[in-house]
């Protein structure tokens, strides 16, 4: 029976020394560690997070940036889910945000993430302040945004909707081309079940799985981008598809527009990649495994896209547009990875929001 005896010392040898490399680590605490929030479904959007929660920042999207943030975010939830203080639905003038994580800014504090920057540059001299409204969660899109006008916007008093989506939008042509019913999905985001989200939901070595994971996207994995899409699967992609799917894209900003009062005002954002048609030097931070297209295909939809934002706001007198991609330069001191902005770049988004909506106001 010694083998018994010596698989078991075995085993308590690795949990011992598991268990003491926990310990370390949280003492230690070499990396700050991100924190994980969870989902809650509401069944009739994609969910939001768990209220009232505090969440911590980190580095940024892209560990591997020469211009990593310093020092880290900590702010909490609100009693919805979303960022901000709790709101109030009896207030009678609101800004109302529609985004994915460039605009929910999950690594920066509420005094360095631009709906915020915008909000406070805006209501400077305002007797009446504006609510800042940030419907955003990390990887919405313009799918999104009719239903949570509809299941929470709605209630509340709002004279912009300002929406800020590309990426996550074109994101959408993969799935869309491989199964149209993906529209219809109310599964929170990135609601996948693994190992390592079972461990952390059940609270076991969370800072000894978190530092391996840093490590690893820092020096291992070339890709460094993780999606919620199944990379191994080849989609061919036709400009039929492309089509499809700008039409579809086109239709839900219809629907967001036709769902509003009249007397709503939209700010529509255009936001580009951290890529430069003349200019090759930041290609390898371009995810594009995730679409599937390369960068000619993926710049040809890019310009479709602010197409059909141009169409919006020349067919509706309450939709107007701001080209963010003429104030945030093309560099990685502005932008975190390949789409997420940095501070600098937050800042001035922020401010080219506060001085457009000023403007209309005078």
């Amino acid at each position: 029976m010694n083998w018994i005896k010596d698989i078991s010392l075995f085993i308590a040898s690795i949990l011992i020394s598991l268990l003491l490399c926990e310990l370390i680590l949280s003492i230690v605490n070499p990396i700050n560690l991100r924190s994980d929030p969870k989902w809650v479904p509401d069944g009739h959007t994609r969910g939001h997070y768990v209220p009232n929660e505090i969440i911590r920042g980190s580095v940024g999207h892209n560990i591997r940036n020469p211009n990593l943030r310093q020092n880290y975010a900590r702010y909490n939830l609100n009693k919805y889910g979303y960022r901000g203080p709790d709101w109030d639905i009896s207030n009678p003038n609101g800004i109302a945000f529609y985004g994915g994580s460039s605009t929910f800014s999950f690594h920066d504090d509420d005094k360095d993430a631009w709906p915020f920057i915008a909000l406070e540059c805006i209501n400077e001299f305002r007797d009446i302040k504006y609510q800042n409204l940030n419907f955003s969660h990390p990887g919405n899109s313009i799918f999104d945004a009719p239903h949570l006008f509809l299941q929470k916007g709605i209630h509340f008093k709002t004279e912009w909707i300002i929406t800020y989506h590309l990426w996550n939008d074109i994101k959408f042509i993969s799935a869309i081309t491989e199964n149209n019913d993906f529209l219809f999905s109310a599964i929170p985001y990135d609601s996948t079940l693994t190992l390592k989200s079972l461990l952390l939901d059940l609270g076991i070595f969370p800072n000894l799985l978190g530092n391996i994971n840093i490590l690893y996207r820092k020096y291992i994995d070339d890709s460094i981008y993780e999606s919620s899409y199944n990379l191994d699967k080849k989609i061919n992609i036709t400009d039929s598809d492309i089509e499809s799917t700008l039409r579809i894209i086109k239709s839900n900003y219809d629907a967001l527009i036709k769902l509003s009062p009249p007397s709503q005002k939209f700010l529509l954002i255009k936001q580009g990649l951290l890529l430069d048609k003349d200019n090759n030097i930041h290609d390898s931070e371009i995810a594009w495994q995730v679409i599937g297209l390369n960068k000619k295909q993926f710049l040809n939809v890019q310009e479709r896209y602010y197409s059909i934002l141009d169409s919006l706001a020349k067919d509706n007198k309450n939709v107007y547009i701001l080209n963010a991609d003429e104030v945030i330069p093309k560099n990685l001191e502005m932008y975190d990875d390949h789409v997420h902005l940095q501070k600098k770049a937050q800042k001035i988004l922020g401010s080219s929001v506060c001085n457009f909506i000023k403007k209309y106001n005078q």
